[in-house]
């Protein structure tokens, strides 16, 4: 039974049958079948009514027979270089999904944007709030009484300030005749 070799166009992309396939790979119809049917290229259809391959399938695994020829945009005149039916296909296939890409990045560009004017927005008005309190706080600041603050002492002065409670304790004995006593107490501590 003989297909037609008449490309299959569904929702504007081209499909490959498999004689075309062949063709753009520069590959035997055995070779592509076997590639499908071994899972390497996913293909609509079956074998008894043919296959239709995406251009971005078959050129994903089998390299194109012929590259595409560069274009010279400097020359006004120059004529087009011809390319063939699948470097067309793969050309389209790759201006789609870039334009896919371009609007799924714009759309995520947008919603960052927006994300990100209000968190900026947040960040002003806590900014705000923080610099109102620190002036309330400074005017409480402004208006309290100066309070007088006592030197810390030291471990040393309260030994001598006791040192000295201890002498002035040990004269008023003295006169009572207590004082011998209590020297006789602090010689052995010295």
């Amino acid at each position: 039974m003989e297909h037609s070799e008449t490309p299959i166009v569904t929702s504007s992309v081209t499909l490959f049958s498999l004689g075309e396939a062949a063709k753009e790979v520069g590959k035997s119809k055995t070779t592509i079948s076997r590639a499908i049917k071994s899972g390497k290229i996913s293909a609509e259809g079956n074998g008894d009514i043919g296959y239709q391959i995406q251009p971005c399938e078959l050129f994903r695994v089998f390299k194109r027979v012929t590259p595409a020829q560069p274009l010279h945009f400097g020359e006004v005149d120059a004529p087009l270089p011809q390319m063939g039916r699948g470097e067309t296909l793969m050309l389209q296939a790759q201006l789609e999904a870039k334009t896919r890409e371009c609007d799924f990045m714009e759309k995520h560009f947008d919603e960052t944007c927006r994300l990100l004017e209000g968190q900026l927005e947040d960040t002003r008005t806590e900014r705000d709030k923080w610099q109102q309190q620190a002036r309330s706080t400074q005017l409480l600041l402004d208006h309290q009484p100066a309070v007088e603050k006592t030197p810390k002492r030291s471990p040393w002065s309260s030994m001598v300030i006791g040192f000295l409670f201890i002498i002035s304790i040990a004269l008023l004995m003295d006169r009572t005749g207590g004082f011998t006593a209590l020297l006789a107490l602090i010689k052995p501590l010295t």
